[in-house]
């Protein structure tokens, strides 16, 4: 009969043992509840209990983590509790590592069980170790209200089916270390996305927040950030804090827990801040204080760029998996903010830069605005005097005039040198480009600067064919470009030399080269002359000195053309500057509009010439606040026009609606009001709006030309001008808007 009923024994236990693997194997990847609950179900068969404790072993033996089945008999892994062992009946199995059998449960030597275990009420108790791959991992204990109800057979089938509670436990912590993983890894994948994708702050501090929040869940928590330099610690976003925690003032906060974060650049864990002299906490009402902390700080490069600290409401609540997680985020966090600060600082010292590049273009353009208004004057009245305008002069006077408009005009280069080297360092040239004959510019430029090369009995010789098409280009700034080679190659050049000016049309681009058999340039000091403030020649040997800019800044405005200026010398031989310009990139455009053709009628013609002589004389209105600027102009153009003056742009507004003059030259700084504002008023008025104003000014940086173009000027001259130029600049002007209107 015994064997009979060993051998229903061992039967019954191979088929919970079969149970057992089976919901273990089945329930691997989902709820480890469940495992625990089928095996006190199959337990049950063999031996009566009216609640199960499972004890699990944290870190050391001193601490254990209780789960204790409900009065369906069903352990839910999520009611788990954190205990002291001591007291206990699984402390004892624990501690001395063998089972336990009670027949009569002794409450003086347990104390601690009917609070912690639940057993209340419960008299009888047998509990073994468990084990799991040669490792003690924690005990299992059965509890029943009955006394002398265990026995030691009970002990060996619990003891024996112990192992395969083990094997639950181990696929329950793989299972929660995977899920765990899992969450960790997403979380700093999106902590990570975040970094990389923002460098606001708030957005970046909540993220981390959250996404700690959603794997480790704790009720409190702080991001701080941390200024090295002037030692303040700032809480930019929390969980759970409000009220006073918010609001606390830097020397306290820097004297509490999260100073000694900063000052000792180290983890702070406190398992239960009751007991850690280090925590200190606001002496408020309505301050919750938390049993357990969590205080990582975010360290780069040893540098602490702040704080993430986490405060939990259990004792023990936050483990060393959850500081591992918390330090690698902590890291991440320092090195995007190590990022953030050194874009900060790159933002800051380029919002300097363009501010001191601001206050350097407006200083340009004051300087350039007080050197140009008295050279105007100057260069007017020499013109008057060669003229003989304002009387005869000797041949001695005459030298010395052309002394004098040589050196003004050689100053006003050296000015709009400087405010073209400013305006291409700040990238804000813009071209002006039109259909442009180049025949006629070399002719303009040959003019200009027979004077410098009489002096020193140079030859001025060009060389083009007739045919030679217009190109599309700037025809100022290629004037400008041409001007500078020919002058250099005069100064450079010797007695009874030449200078030769060529425009080729090449299969893919136009040239225009200007040859010299001056002095020539070594081949080691070839790459210098278009550099900034270099000239190759000591200041000893220059003939004619200068800012050194010529050069650079005739490449980079032939450069905006899509072209290029090459160089080939030799010395004692002379050299030759050649500007290439591409095809593709000066396109020719013809213009052949309507009105074009209408004015080559002969009937249309005569037409307009009648309609021009009506008026010989255009009443012109110069609102200029500078007196010899007007008297000069005055002096120059009487026979020219008749003039009509105002000193500022209160008296100008005044005078135009007076007089309704054929064309207004509006100064931009004016005194009371300056000439954008009364550009604005003459435009915005009906029987005025029609009247066409030039700017005439000696202010001329990007922002006076956006601001000239929203005032709708019809036209800008720039101080100082050449006075035939300038007639000529107005009488074509306004035979343009005789011919629009009829």
């Amino acid at each position: 009969m015994r064997e009979q009923l060993q051998e229903k024994l061992n039967k019954e236990l191979i088929s919970i043992t079969g149970d057992i693997i089976s919901e273990i194997s089945s329930n691997l990847s989902s709820d480890t509840g469940r495992i625990f609950t089928v095996f006190l179900a199959r337990i049950e068969r063999f031996i009566a209990f009216h609640h199960a404790c499972i004890a699990l072993v944290i870190n050391d033996c001193n601490r254990v983590k209780i789960l204790v089945s409900n009065e369906n008999k069903e352990i839910n892994f999520d009611n788990a509790i954190d205990i002291p062992s001591k007291g206990t009946v699984s402390g004892w199995v624990i501690s001395n590592k063998k089972p336990f059998l009670s027949e009569e449960l002794r409450r003086e030597i347990f104390p601690e069980s009917a609070v912690m275990e639940s057993s209340r009420n419960q008299n009888s108790c047998i509990a073994v170790p468990v084990h799991s791959n040669n490792n003690f991992i924690g005990s299992f204990t059965l509890w029943n209200e009955e006394k002398n109800k265990y026995s030691e057979r009970d002990l060996l089938i619990l003891d024996y089916l112990s192992g395969f509670l083990s094997i639950a436990v181990e696929s329950s912590r793989l299972y929660t270390e995977a899920k765990e993983s899992a969450a960790e890894l997403a979380a700093l994948v999106q902590i990570g996305e975040t970094l990389s994708s923002t460098m606001e702050l708030d957005i970046l501090c909540r993220t981390v927040i959250e996404e700690l929040d959603r794997v480790i869940s704790f009720p409190y928590a702080g991001l701080y950030l941390y200024d090295e330099d002037s030692g303040s610690l700032t809480l930019v976003d929390a969980k759970g804090v409000e009220g006073e925690e918010r609001r606390i003032s830097q020397e306290e906060i820097m004297s509490r827990h999260p100073g000694w974060v900063i000052k000792n650049k180290t983890t702070l864990l406190v398992n239960d801040v009751s007991c850690d002299e280090r925590v200190r906490f606001p002496l408020v009402s309505d301050y919750e204080i938390p049993s357990s902390l969590c205080y990582v700080p975010m360290l780069y490069q040893g540098k602490c760029y702040g704080i993430i600290g986490l405060a939990g409401m259990r004792k023990n609540y936050f483990t060393s998996d959850h500081v591992r997680l918390v330090t690698a985020v902590a890291k991440q966090v320092a090195i995007a903010f190590s990022r953030a600060h050194l874009y900060q600082k790159e933002k800051e010292m380029v919002s300097k830069l363009q501010d001191a590049n601001k206050l350097k273009d407006e200083y340009i353009a004051n300087v350039s605005h007080e050197l140009r208004t008295p050279l105007t004057a100057i260069i007017g009245f020499s013109y008057l005097l060669k003229g003989g305008r304002l009387g005869s002069i000797s041949p001695v006077q005459m030298e010395l005039i052309e002394d004098i408009l040589t050196s003004a005009q050689n100053m006003l280069h050296l000015v709009e040198d400087l405010l073209d080297l400013s305006k291409l360092q700040a990238r804000k040239i813009n071209l002006n480009k039109r259909n442009t004959d180049l025949k006629i510019i070399v002719q303009e430029v040959i003019t200009t600067a027979k004077i410098l090369a009489d002096q020193i009995d140079v030859s001025l010789e060009s060389y083009f064919d007739e045919t030679f098409p217009e190109i599309f280009v700037d025809p100022d700034r290629l004037r400008q470009v041409i001007l500078n080679l020919v002058t250099n190659a005069i100064k450079f050049n010797k007695d009874g030399g030449y200078v030769k000016i060529f425009l080729k049309d090449e299969t893919d681009c136009f040239l225009i080269k200007v040859s010299d058999s001056g002095i020539g340039i070594k081949p080691e000091d070839q790459p210098a002359v278009f550099e900034q403030f270099r000239q190759v020649e000591g200041s000893g040997t220059r003939r004619f000195r200068g800012t050194g800019l010529g050069l650079s800044i005739a490449r980079q405005l032939i450069e905006l053309h899509g072209g290029n200026i090459l160089l080939q010398s030799e010395v004692g031989r002379g050299s030759t500057f050649t500007i290439v310009l591409p095809k593709d990139q000066v396109n020719i455009k013809e213009n052949r509009d309507v009105l074009s053709s209408l004015i080559k009628d002969p009937l249309v013609e005569d037409i307009i010439e009648d309609n021009l002589e009506e008026k010989e004389k255009k009443n012109i209105l110069l609102v200029e606040d500078d007196k010899s600027i007007r008297k000069m102009v005055e002096f120059l153009f009487k026979d020219e026009f008749n003039f009509i003056f105002a000193r500022d742009g209160i008296e100008g507004l005044g005078q135009t609606l007076r007089h309704m003059p054929d064309l207004i030259l509006m100064d931009l700084a004016l005194p009371n009001m300056d000439g954008y504002e009364t550009t604005k008023i003459i435009k915005s008025i009906e029987r005025t709006n029609h009247i066409p104003i030039i700017a005439f000014t000696a202010r001329i940086t990007e922002e006076d030309m956006d601001k000239a173009a929203l005032c709708s000027f019809d036209k800008i001259i720039n101080k100082p001008f050449d006075p035939t130029r300038l007639v000529g600049d107005i009488k074509e002007f306004l035979s343009k808007r005789s011919r629009v209107n009829f």
